[in-house]
């Protein structure tokens, strides 16, 4: 990969930073567990990426949210089995970007970008919430990615693609 990119995306996380990614992380642990509202859960996160509110706290931010648009008052009920899927989705995406070194800001980006596009007011006869017709969240399978297996696989795709170019450097290709 070329260095600039890797230079571009990679970063560690500042003290606030790291914070904020094991508040998010116990709040999703603790809302599956208990089965909060996605809407809540979502919209608590959100705010606190956006820097609205300064509490950790997210369970209590969560509480404090008035929603007031309807559409989000018939999504704000407990958890669905693929709702709980979807937060152990964003876990896993924290904890790649956690594990492998890459900015804050990427991350948040991913995670404002499927809070949005879950919350978001209905386009085209599409309500708010999860699953929704045409949204695909950038986190989705990251909970169940082995990637061990992956990195694994790419290291033996290179070893015969190296093969390969050597056959045919050998066959005078």
């Amino acid at each position: 990969m070329n260095a600039a990119v890797i230079k571009h995306f990679s970063g560690s996380l500042t003290e606030s930073e790291q914070e904020l990614v094991v508040a998010i992380q116990n709040f999703l642990r603790e809302a599956v567990e208990h089965r909060y509202s996605l809407v809540r859960i979502l919209a608590a996160i959100g705010l606190r990426l956006d820097g609205e509110t300064t509490d950790n706290d997210l369970l209590i931010v969560s509480g404090n949210i008035e929603i007031n648009l309807d559409e989000l008052k018939a999504a704000d009920l407990p958890l669905t089995s693929s709702e709980e899927e979807l937060l152990e989705d964003i876990d896993g995406f924290i904890r790649h970007c956690v594990d492998n070194g890459l900015r804050f800001e990427l991350m948040r980006a991913s995670l404002k970008h499927d809070i949005n596009g879950i919350l978001e007011r209905a386009h085209g006869g599409s309500k708010p919430g999860y699953p929704r017709l045409g949204f695909s969240p950038r986190v989705s399978g990251y909970s169940k990615m082995d990637w061990d297996a992956w990195v694994d696989d790419i290291h033996e795709e290179n070893a015969r693609i190296n093969e390969e170019f050597k056959d045919s450097e050998s066959d005078g290709l």
